[in-house]
């Protein structure tokens, strides 16, 4: 049967000792042929082995390293993990893997990573090339050039715009002064 010697300790009892073995307590007596419950310490009695514990099968990790193929990228400002395994279309645990990184999603500006040769989508643009030029609306002063028209000047004061106090109204200068050409009128005269 495989049974084997067991030395019975202070404390021990029928039902401690089949339950640490895993069988019933009746089981335990009659395969002792005891009569009796009870028992004294250093009495020898007979239990089935220990069961084994089969391990329970665990995955073997995969040895990390530079998949075959795999390029060489340097790690620029806005890289990460999941940013890249969307460029690339596989998983961030891929990553980890093929670079040796356990369970880190750490990285750095400059370190270099194994990535696949290909890009299966469109790479995220930076924080830096985000911005969305708009218009800003200027305001262009017409200019009018000078007409052979004179215009009727106003008569009310300009008002200074910050302090809305009169001003004195600015001098008027050669070229805005409408000047009178005399023209000589020919006559005809006669004979």
């Amino acid at each position: 049967m495989g049974w084997l010697p067991y030395v019975v300790q202070s404390g021990d009892t029928l039902d401690k000792i089949a339950t640490r073995h895993w069988i019933s307590s009746s089981e335990l007596q009659q395969a002792n042929c005891l009569l009796k419950i009870g028992f004294l310490p250093g009495v020898i009695i007979y239990v089935p082995p220990a069961p084994t514990q089969t391990p329970v099968p665990t995955q073997t990790p995969l040895p990390c390293g530079r998949p075959y193929g795999w390029i060489v990228h340097i790690v620029q400002t806005g890289d990460t993990l999941y940013r890249l395994s969307l460029t690339y279309g596989i998983s961030v645990v891929e990553l980890q893997q093929a670079n040796c990184m356990g369970s880190s999603t750490l990285l750095h500006v400059g370190q270099i990573l194994y990535i696949p040769p290909w890009a299966a989508r469109t790479p995220w643009p930076t924080a830096s090339a985000a911005v969305t030029p708009t218009a800003t609306p200027t305001n262009t002063p017409e200019t009018s050039l000078p007409s052979d028209t004179p215009t009727e000047a106003s008569t009310s004061t300009p008002m200074e715009p910050s302090t809305n106090t009169p001003t004195e109204p600015p001098a008027p200068t050669a070229s805005d002064t409408p000047a009178e050409i005399p023209t000589e009128t020919l006559t005809p005269t006669g004979p």
